[in-house]
């Protein structure tokens, strides 16, 4: 499985994630992965969601064009500057796990 990977469309303003953590729920895979620029921005993703889907390529990807929006950027950071993020905890299983 590819630890690194692009949206081909900004989330909040960044497009390169990396896998930190994998899990199984309800006999199906899922990954929770975080902006390797800012790790605020993560989220919860399914394996068939992350391999099958248009949306996203293994690896990390330079389309020829901004990999950083940066409005949409701005923008979610000002948004949600007051508020506080949930914690990432990562498994003893990531290969960003030390000990």
């Amino acid at each position: 499985m590819e630890s690194f990977w692009t949206s081909k469309e900004s989330l909040h303003g960044l497009k390169h994630f990396v896998v930190v953590n994998k899990y199984k729920e309800k006999n199906e895979f899922f990954y929770e992965i975080v902006s390797v620029l800012d790790d605020s921005i993560s989220l919860k993703i399914s394996k068939i969601e992350l391999q099958k889907s248009n949306k996203w390529d293994p690896g990390f990807i330079d389309y020829n064009q901004s990999n950083i929006s940066s409005n949409d950027y701005k923008e979610f950071k000002l948004k949600y500057k007051k508020e506080t993020i949930s914690k990432i905890l990562v498994k003893k299983t990531s290969p960003f796990y030390i000990s």
